[in-house]
């Protein structure tokens, strides 16, 4: 197996890569669409879920990013975009489209994306999930699991990515609206931009 031979011949020779042959053979098979084979095997083997090949391919070959095979032995990758719909998308090598494009995120839940909120990026090259959306200036979130972004008035609301958002020196709390000790909350005509103020800038 793995070999064949012609009439009369004194050896078998063995089969090319991307074909095969059983034993007793007189010729080599070509691997159809969907499989792929070293040279000398005996049988070609499916490509796994995430890859593709051509007929006679010696190896398979993963889908580019946005597209996808969900069955083992594929001959070819299919665009996420006509599974689904723009918000979808893959990596290279993935069996499903289980990924948000930019613009939008991952929900687990519901396993589907969702369009980014206002105030929020979604951009991640890996796709973007809930905890990885970026919070722009002048916004906040409670929490990573908070799908709801705010809009921020203190002016204390520097953004951030994941759980990294941060509020400015001298405020903290909810909506950096909480003043540390010896900062006091301003109104933004008292200095725009900068919504805390330490109490001895007197």
């Amino acid at each position: 197996a793995g070999a064949y031979s012609a009439t009369g011949a004194a050896s078998c020779t063995s089969c090319d890569a991307g074909k095969s042959s059983a034993a007793a053979s007189d010729a080599c098979a070509m691997c159809p669409a969907g499989r792929a084979s070293s040279a000398g095997a005996s049988a070609c083997d499916d490509c796994e879920t995430g890859a593709y090949s051509a007929t006679g391919a010696a190896s398979c070959t993963a889908c580019e990013a946005g597209k996808v095979a969900a069955q083992p032995g594929s001959s070819e990758c299919v665009a996420c975009v006509a599974l689904h719909d723009k918000a979808y998308t893959s990596l290279d090598g993935e069996a499903s489209c289980g990924r948000a494009t930019q613009g939008f995120y991952w929900d687990a839940i519901v396993q589907a994306p969702r369009e980014c909120p206002d105030g929020a990026t979604c951009d991640s090259p890996e796709g973007t999930v809930l905890a990885t959306i970026a919070i722009k200036p002048d916004y906040y979130r409670l929490a990573l699991s908070s799908t709801q972004v705010y809009k921020c008035g203190t002016g204390n609301c520097l953004g951030g990515l994941g759980n990294t958002t941060t509020c400015r020196e001298g405020s903290g709390g909810v909506l950096c609206a909480v003043c540390d000790d010896k900062y006091y909350l301003k109104s933004p005509s008292e200095d725009e931009g900068d919504g805390s103020r330490d109490d001895d800038d007197d």
